[in-house]
């Protein structure tokens, strides 16, 4: 993959929706949603002109999910062949504030009144 080339072009270019118009607007999807995975549909597309086509592609009872997933698993598992050891780990920990609660020092939000909650955590390295 060049610097040129972006990452949909190989990930999906096995992509075969059946028309090549959707293999296209398929392609600019993953590319928007890639760019913002946490935002909305809206916040993802430059405008309402793109929102609307992606929302009418994602309407389309011609195109099916796993048609479009199914180039990506297959290069996931390509990559996933190259290594001796694939390790798949889900971290479920939460922190639990009710300890926190009690003491004056401690940074646990909770409102007045309210019980204390325990937060998801999510760990990046």
């Amino acid at each position: 993959m060049t610097e040129s080339t972006h990452w949909t072009e190989v990930e999906f270019a096995e992509l075969d929706l059946g028309d090549a118009r959707l293999d296209k607007r398929a392609r600019k999807i993953m590319e928007q949603f890639s760019g913002r995975p946490t935002a909305s549909i809206p916040k993802s597309c430059n405008g309402w002109g793109e929102t609307a086509a992606t929302y009418r592609f994602l309407d389309n009872d011609a195109v099916e999910w796993r048609d479009i997933l199914k180039p990506h698993w297959a290069q996931t598992q390509q990559r996933m062949s190259e290594h001796p050891v694939i390790l798949c780990i889900q971290d479920t920990s939460e922190l639990l504030c009710a300890a926190a609660h009690n003491s004056s020092d401690a940074g646990c939000i909770v409102m007045q009144g309210q019980t204390p909650r325990s937060i998801p955590v999510a760990i990046f390295s």
